[in-house]
């Protein structure tokens, strides 16, 4: 079995924007595939997460943000709250939120 590795901070900030993609994507009404978007992302600074990584760390992202209510819920749109999450995902999300506020 691979030795698993823990998430970086380029990752968690790749991870980040991905479910705030989808989440324009869905306040604008528009349809999305999210499968092709989490290929793209696995083409760039999720090189090395599988499909499977990034949908779970997708539904930490969804905990956090419900538990901090800082932005908007995806567990309407197929990833629900996934709880168990890192300190380090937290502080991403956190400080992704408080970037959006300072530039609305």
């Amino acid at each position: 079995m691979a030795k698993r590795k823990n998430w970086t901070d380029t990752e968690n900030t790749a991870v980040v924007t991905l479910h705030n993609a989808m989440v324009e994507k869905v306040e604008r009404g528009e349809k999305y595939n999210k499968a092709a978007m989490i290929r793209e992302a696995q083409a760039g600074a999720l090189a090395d997460r599988s499909r499977g990584s990034i949908e779970s760390k997708l539904m930490n992202v969804t905990a956090i943000v419900e538990q901090f209510g800082c932005g908007r819920s995806m567990a309407n749109h197929g990833y629900r709250p996934l709880p168990n999450y890192q300190a380090s995902l937290r502080d991403a999300v956190l400080d992704a939120a408080k970037s959006a506020t300072k530039a609305a």
